[in-house]
């Protein structure tokens, strides 16, 4: 009897410990997914930004490129590269605040 107690407890202990790694993942839910999706295309538009501004130096430094041209396109890969970090923080900040709502949920 005593055997068939401690087996009963070693299987329930077993699938005690077991049980987290049988359980399926949690789900993103879709406008996680869509989230991360906008970030994703905002951090490579950003790296394109910065990469133009690079180019345009280059370009000026190799007297390729005149200094209003210059002067011009700088200003237009800034306030791109400034249009594109504001969109980032205002895509962090939704998911920050999707975040939030989820823990209060739970």
């Amino acid at each position: 009897m005593i055997e068939l107690v401690a087996a009963l407890l070693f299987v329930t202990l077993l699938l005690f410990i077991a049980y987290p790694f049988f359980r399926p993942p949690p789900q993103a839910s879709a406008a996680a997914i869509r989230a991360q999706s906008k970030l994703d295309e905002l951090l490579n538009e950003k790296e394109e930004a910065y990469l133009s501004l690079k180019d345009i130096e280059l370009e000026v430094r190799m007297g390729k490129l005149s200094r209003p041209d210059y002067e011009m396109l700088k200003q237009e890969s800034e306030n791109k590269a400034i249009e594109v970090l504001k969109k980032i923080e205002d895509v962090h900040a939704s998911i920050r605040q999707s975040d939030k709502k989820s823990v209060k949920k739970t």
